[in-house]
């Protein structure tokens, strides 16, 4: 009896699974797997890349080093069968250069600021987060805008991280991308206050505080106003009394605005009127002598007559208070009289007096 033993050939090597073509982040590593079938003795994995061998076992980790790239599996065995091939491809996904744009580069405290976001290929942004260097952090689904508020006087960074769809994560620093400047603080000073209504032109002077690029000035009723900027010239009806404000805006070259009123007056000149000769001699003609003034605080007057002698023989502190020609009840003689007048300067400290004479005649 004869036996037949039929011995036959192994199945062909094949790759029965290998991982797909993928996407992954820039920078990330990846583990390439495979699985093999057939043959008869134990299986040689061979990874390469670009011509270059990278590995040796049935799955390999790697980090791409571009979109692309790549992987081919070349599948062997000992006994020598036939090998088979396949590869595969690793691409990125395109990248995003965060980018970020603020309505305006300063503003006035509180300042607030609206970021628009500019990044390139922003389509495939899934969360935008900002931290700004004053501690503040804002987390924003895709690339919508953020309206932010910097309640501090200064320059503020910003970190700006993207998440992509895919997970993919890109970071930019940005220094100094918006400046809040302080308001600035308007103030002046007026020539004289009071004026007289005879010298109605005054002077102002700036003394704000500030980067200050624009002055403006205003002062309702005045005639004219001359403005250099930072001072102005104005003027006021003559011979009228009254009180004008004057306003001064300031502005800043970052737009940050202040203003301040200040009030003038304009008041009489000082006016003295006062006969050199009276005749009180129970006639019904110029019987008293009245010194006429205007311009004063008529709170601060006093008025004096002396004799020869310098003796004082007459005082009034009421300017509407005439001298009849008498002292102590008695007629004084005809002559000569030296009168002294003081007064204060109104709606000012300033003191003065005047002096002249009067004559008596009987």
């Amino acid at each position: 009896q004869t036996i037949q033993i039929t011995i036959g050939e192994p199945d062909a090597l094949s790759i029965i699974f290998l991982t797909p073509d993928s996407m992954i982040c820039p920078g990330t590593l990846i583990t390439l797997n495979a699985t093999a079938a057939g043959g008869s003795s134990p299986y040689i994995y061979t990874w390469t890349q670009g011509g270059n061998v990278v590995g040796n076992n049935n799955s390999l980790t790697t980090e791409p080093a571009s979109s692309g790239t790549q992987y081919c599996l070349t599948l062997s065995e000992q006994c020598g069968s036939p090998t088979t091939q396949e590869c595969l491809t690793i691409t990125f996904p395109t990248e995003i250069s965060p980018d970020v744009d603020p309505d305006k580069p300063k503003d006035c405290i509180p300042g607030q600021f609206t970021f628009t976001n500019t990044s390139v290929n922003s389509q495939d942004i899934a969360v935008t987060q900002y931290a700004f260097s004053n501690g503040q952090v804002y987390n924003l689904v895709g690339s919508e805008d953020l309206t932010a508020d910097f309640p501090n006087v200064g320059l503020y960074d910003v970190q700006m991280t993207v998440t992509s769809y895919y997970g993919c994560i890109y970071t930019t620093n940005i220094p100094n991308i918006v400046e809040v400047t302080p308001v600035p603080i308007a103030d002046f000073t007026i020539s004289k206050n009071p004026a007289t209504w005879f010298e109605t032109t005054i002077q102002t002077s700036d003394l704000s505080e500030g980067n200050i690029a624009v002055w403006n000035w205003f002062s309702p009723g005045s005639t004219s106003i001359i403005s250099t900027g930072s001072n102005a010239v104005i003027s006021y009806p003559e011979g009228i009394t009254g009180t004008y404000p004057i306003t001064l805006i300031v502005t800043t070259t970052e737009g940050c605005s202040d203003s301040i009123t200040l009030e003038i007056e304009i008041v009489p000149d000082i006016i003295i009127y006062a006969p050199n000769t009276f005749t009180p001699d129970d006639d019904e003609h110029n019987q008293n002598w009245l010194l006429y003034i205007d311009g004063i605080d008529f709170e601060n007057f006093q008025l004096q007559i002396y004799n020869r002698w310098g003796e004082k023989i007459w005082e009034s502190f009421d300017a509407s208070v005439a001298w009849d020609g008498t002292c102590k009840g008695q007629n004084v003689q005809s002559g000569t009289y030296t009168w002294k007048v003081s007064y204060k300067v109104k709606d000012n400290d300033g003191k003065d007096f005047k002096t002249g004479f009067v004559n008596v005649l009987r």
